[in-house]
């Protein structure tokens, strides 16, 4: 039976008023296509303002309406709507974001940036998508290039570049105050969750699984202010976002979870037209965060707690030369702290100096001996050091015993950017940008690094574009690059664009970007320090046994890559389709990072892999008011299997379709859909998530307006998401009051 329950009537109400939309809607009959005019530019693909007919690769623009109507409330879950972009939450405060997947460790293969600024940090080329000083309500457009674009860019942006521009202050309202909180929603979102559940594979409450949407706990706010004079605008923003995160560890039978986040920042930006001809560009943040820890095994005497601080500070100078020539240089220092305390119970022997000794010698005597008494994998070489470990334990048989430790995790990052690029028209048909870019970091690590660990990284850069016959444009561009750890480096691009009409295009681009080695991978020094809590257990105070040194010889991975793209806009049909096939060839690098990991720290070889495939993003707006997208990817990559962490996070199949209405009485209605499968190929999790918002806008008196939404997740499989532990019944429901000046 579809409706077992009748708690609620909401849903059919729901679904009534969703089925009555178009005959609500505008007559179009005399009305313009929606967005119709000038093909969307972008600024991502070159560091040229571009149409997307002109620009040599595939770009999704995700705009202002996409971000407001989804009702989403971070970062990672926007990107759904990318082909091939596979966005999943590693714990509730951890989210895994990257194109066309691969490994899951960190997602270092894409390079992310804001306003122009990259955001990666140095230790692990990781972003921390959540701990972000930016929310959603900030940011402008979202520009997505898919497809390898080192040329320019440089080392990381590997698969893909992911660029959040956000809103120039001149263009937000005076003030702006926004609070979401789940509220009284539980009994609505589990009438609708029992819907969607009766037709996915497994209902949820059939196996006893809570949707209570409070159980998370979702808490938001955001308070704006905007001032504009003649000649200086700005804006400053305090959020804070909070949740708990996942409910349920499947590996420890259903037990609860305890990975909540709680999200605090302050940022702002100023535009400063000091003359006609130039600007200043400022910006800056500071974001804290607490976040529960919920994957530690059962030595931990409680919960870890994580706390992490993320600034930046940015600065950009714009300059008109002459009317056919445009300088900029920008400047950005950012920092990030991570202290993650913990409280573990082990024996102290695992703190033994010469037994730490043994495992930088063989770690297989090491773990053999620690693990299980075995001594089979030891060599006589070891036999000293297995004598004199034998020793320490007789003289001081307290060594066995088990003991309180404060031990954790540490890193400061610091980051320092500046570049210098000068735009040029040569002629009408011909246009060039080049410059140059500095970039320094620095690391202090007591666990990572064992102390503190730098790399300078120098990149010189050049792009051209030459419409050599009407309907014919070439680009071309490259981007030497001298990395300090990993040496000299060259990607180039190829693209030739052919428009057969005023808005289609066919494009074939050649391209090759690479990977350097981050830091840690470069130059790690790993090793757990622990300190004794009891006065009687100083003595056994020291470094965990096992430990993970680099070599230093970390290799650069590599792509070459093929594309076939298509973009047209039919305004009769009020429809836009992007188009594009590929065919990746790389050498990729696999590796364990963990040193108390079964298979211990390392980095394997280079292995060539092929991976081809396809995307296709449809934007359809048949009335002004109504908007349809779906985005598709299908990804084949060569030898594909669980063991292979380059390709066991692979979806073969991906995409997401949404629907958003908009009514002149001011109600908003939108509903997405987004899916991946085949995650992991040895369990082959399926993730998929419904969301639905329901929204009206409220005009008051000098100007003002008031926005109350409704917006409900369900999730219609009961497979984990990404990870195993990670329970997939995450329905969440909550209200949202937008009051706006």
């Amino acid at each position: 039976m579809l409706y077992r329950r009748s708690r609620s009537g909401l849903p059919l109400a729901f679904a009534f008023y969703v089925l009555a939309a178009p005959a609500q809607a505008a007559d179009p009959a005399d009305e313009a296509f929606a967005g119709a005019g000038d093909i969307p530019s972008v600024l991502s693909a070159t560091r040229l303002q571009q149409s997307l007919l002109e620009a040599p690769a595939a770009v999704t623009v995700i705009d202002r309406q996409m971000i407001e109507q989804t009702g989403v409330r971070e970062i990672p879950e926007i990107l759904r709507l990318v082909p091939g972009m596979v966005v999943g939450y590693d714990t509730g405060s951890d989210a895994f974001v990257s194109f066309h997947g691969t490994s899951a460790d960190l997602a270092r293969r894409m390079q992310v940036l804001v306003d122009g600024r990259s955001i990666y940090q140095p230790l692990l080329a990781s972003v921390d998508w959540i701990g972000l000083p930016l929310e959603l309500a900030d940011i402008e457009r979202i520009e997505v290039i898919r497809g390898p674009n080192s040329s320019t860019w440089g080392a990381n942006s590997f698969f893909a570049v992911v660029n959040i521009i956000t809103r120039h202050p001149a263009d937000v309202e005076r003030a702006r105050v926004s609070y979401s909180g789940c509220g009284v929603l539980t009994s609505t979102v589990e009438d609708v969750a029992d819907i969607f559940n009766d037709v996915s594979r497994t209902a949820h409450d059939v196996e006893g699984h809570s949707t209570a949407p409070c159980a998370d706990d979702v808490e938001d706010f955001v308070a704006r202010i905007a001032h504009r004079t003649a000649a200086l605008d700005w804006r400053l923003t305090v959020a804070g976002r909070s949740d708990d995160g996942f409910e349920e560890n499947r590996r420890r039978g259903n037990a609860e979870f305890t990975d909540s986040k709680d999200v605090d920042s302050l940022y702002g930006r100023g535009v400063w037209a000091v003359t006609p001809e130039a600007n200043l560009d400022f910006s800056f943040g500071i974001a804290e965060m607490d976040a529960q820890q919920q994957y530690r095994p059962t030595f931990f005497l409680q919960p870890p707690q994580a706390e992490r601080e993320n600034k930046y500070l940015s600065l950009a100078w714009d300059q008109a030369l002459t009317e056919t020539n445009q300088l900029r240089l920008q400047a950005s220092h950012s920092r990030f702290r991570r202290e993650e305390p913990w409280l573990v119970r082990l024996p102290r022997v695992v703190f033994l100096p010469v037994l730490g000794q043994l495992y930088d010698q063989n770690r297989n005597c090491a773990n053999g001996l620690i693990y299980a008494g075995d001594t089979s994998r030891c060599t006589a070489a070891d036999l000293p050091l297995l004598v004199q470990f034998q020793t320490e334990i007789t003289n001081n048989p307290a060594w066995l015993d088990e003991a309180d430790f404060g031990a954790g995790l540490d890193a400061h990052e610091r980051r320092t950017e500046v570049e210098l690029h000068d735009v040029w028209m040569l002629t009408p048909d011909l246009r060039m940008v080049f410059g140059t870019t500095f970039d320094e970091a620095r690391v202090d690590s007591r666990v990572y690094l064992g102390g503190h660990a730098e790399n300078t990284v120098w990149r010189v850069f050049g792009h051209g574009e030459w419409r050599f016959a009407p309907d014919w444009l070439l680009n071309v561009g490259g981007n030497q690059e001298y990395d300090e750890g990993a040496g000299n480096y060259f990607s180039p691009r190829y693209a030739l664009n052919w428009q057969f009409t005023d808005a289609q295009v066919l494009r074939a681009v050649f391209s090759e970007a690479v990977r350097t080695p981050d830091i840690f991978e470069e130059q790690a020094r790993f090793r757990y320090q622990a300190t004794g809590l009891a006065p009687a257990d100083a003595q056994y105070s020291g470094s965990f046994f096992q430990s993970g040194i680099a070599g230093g010889d970390a290799p650069t991975e590599r792509i070459e890559s093929a594309e076939l793209g298509y973009y047209g806009r039919f305004d009769a049909a009020r429809l836009t389709i992007d188009l594009r096939v590929f065919r990746d060839r790389m050498a990729l690098v696999e590796h364990n990072l963990d040193p108390t990991d079964s298979e211990g720290f390392g980095i394997r070889p280079l292995e060539k892999m092929r991976m081809t495939g396809s995307e296709l993003g449809v934007d359809w707006r048949p009335y002004p008011s109504q908007r349809f997208q779906v985005s598709y990817a299908y990804l084949d990559m060569d030898g594909v299997t669980a063991a292979n962490d380059n390709t066991q996070f692979v979806p073969q199949h991906s995409g997401s379709a949404a629907w958003w209405q908009d009514y002149s009485s001011g109600w908003q209605i939108g509903t997405t859909y987004a899916f991946y499968n085949d995650l992991r190929t040895d369990r082959e999790f399926f993730f998929d998530r419904l969301e639905s918002r329901i929204a009206r806008k409220i005009p008051l008196p000098h100007a003002q307006q008031l926005m109350l939404a409704l917006i409900v997740q369900v999730r219609l499989t009961d497979d984990p998401e990404l990870r195993e532990e990670n329970a997939g019944d995450r329905q969440r429901g909550w209200f949202s009051v937008d009051w706006r000046y």
